[in-house]
Parts: C-alpha cells; sequence; structure tokens
C-alpha cells in the first residue's frame, strides 16, 4: 500500500483482499474501533518517522518506504496473487 493509502485507511474502506498472515490478522482485529471511522490515529508524518527510526535501529541504509511496495509486488506475483 502507498504511505497515504495507510494513512488515509477507513474501517469503511477494507473491502479490497489482501493476503495477510495470522499475526497481522490478529493486530486488526486487536484495534479499537475509533469513532470517527479511522483505523490509525496519526498525523501525516508519523508514517514515515517510525519507518526512519525502524530502518535506522536495524542499520539499512538506502532503504526508502516506497521500496516495500516494489518488494511486495515481486512477492504476490512469485506467489501468482
Amino acid at each position: 500500500m502507498r504511505r497515504g493509502e495507510i494513512y488515509r485507511m477507513k474501517w469503511e474502506h477494507m473491502d479490497r483482499a489482501v493476503p495477510l498472515s495470522t499475526r497481522a490478522l490478529a493486530v486488526l482485529d486487536g484495534l479499537p474501533r475509533r469513532i470517527d471511522g479511522w483505523v490509525w490515529g496519526l498525523r501525516a508524518d508519523s508514517i514515515t518517522q517510525a519507518f526512519e527510526r525502524v530502518r535506522a535501529a536495524a542499520g539499512i541504509e538506502g532503504l526508502r518506504f516506497h521500496d516495500l511496495r516494489h518488494e511486495a509486488t515481486s512477492r504476490f506475483f512469485e506467489k501468482g496473487l
């Protein structure tokens, strides 16, 4: 997913099939349902900041958030999804 899609996600938009692990599904199911309908209570730059912290902590240089989208597309293609 694109960063903007993640940031602006509402529960009512959850209508597309995306393969997720059992753990990821459990995390989503465990999230409180916000009265405003948003899935995440984030500012626009929160995703970028969190990604940069994790990337730096892992010692990975040159990885962009958008690279994750390319990787996911490649893996889905390999699995025939």
